[in-house]
């Protein structure tokens, strides 16, 4: 529900607005919060693409805190964006624009706390 809030109270309505079907395995910069503590459920970000899948820039939307942010920031600034095989035909407009949430989950059953960019 607070994922919903947050949605609700952004300046812009992405709403009406389709996924562009870009995605980025950001991994590395999630693992390395393996086994930390968050007060947030999660962080969502807004990044910006030019023409060509590159990043122009990544907005704090939700955020984790200065320090985490930074990071994952850093990873969804990286290149490596790619157009999902099933919509390989798209192209991508100038100014697109993607919400990118990172979901953090609570240590369970002896397994660690972790980020991930799905919602499980």
């Amino acid at each position: 529900m607070e994922l919903f809030d947050v949605l609700k109270n952004l300046q812009e309505d992405y709403s009406g607005k389709p996924d562009p079907g870009f995605y980025l395995n950001i991994h590395e910069s999630l693992e390395q919060f393996k086994g930390k503590t968050f007060s947030q459920k999660f962080a969502l970000y807004e990044v910006n693409f030019n023409e060509d899948l590159t990043v122009e820039r990544v907005k704090i939307i939700h955020g984790f805190g200065k320090k985490v942010d930074q990071v994952l920031m850093k990873g969804l600034s990286q290149p490596g964006w790619m157009i999902l095989p099933n919509r390989s035909q798209l192209s991508v407009p100038r100014g697109s624009k993607k919400l990118e949430g990172i979901f953090y989950y609570e240590s369970k059953e002896g397994n660690p706390s972790f980020l991930s960019s799905f919602d499980l």
